[in-house]
């Protein structure tokens, strides 16, 4: 065989890379903005009012506390010696519950926050001069 009659074979080959490569930056930037706010509340309060209620007058039992609406009676009793022991009712304590409410407006600072993004180009490498 003569150098004519060899064919020869010839093969290519494709390879892919990658590289990294920035084409821009980005800035956030955040803007707190404070605004004023009436808060709404509503507040309770309760007192008692004492009424003392003299007696003075001989009881043959001894009945404990009771409540009659919104007013609780403490009975106070005390022995008194006469020819024989007799039990007295001394007084009353009347004590009744009073409730009040009120609004009331409170101003409050509340802060708000607001985001900007602001993305910077850079020039990819076919814009950059040699």
């Amino acid at each position: 065989m003569t150098d004519i009659d060899k064919i020869p074979v010839i093969s290519e080959t494709a390879s892919i890379s990658t590289r990294l490569v920035s084409d821009g930056k980005v800035r956030v930037t955040t803007q707190t903005e404070l605004t004023q706010e009436t808060v709404y509340a509503g507040l309770e309060s309760e007192k008692v009012d004492v009424v003392r209620v003299p007696f003075d007058r001989e009881v043959t039992e001894m009945p404990g506390p009771r409540v009659e609406g919104v007013t609780t009676i403490i009975p106070v009793y005390e022995e008194r010696l006469v020819v024989e022991k007799r039990v007295f009712l001394v007084e009353e304590i009347h004590l009744t519950k009073i409730r009040s409410s009120q609004k009331v407006e409170i101003p409050v600072q509340l802060r708000h926050q607001k985001a900007a993004v602001e993305r910077t180009p850079t020039p990819t490498e076919t814009e950059k001069t040699p």
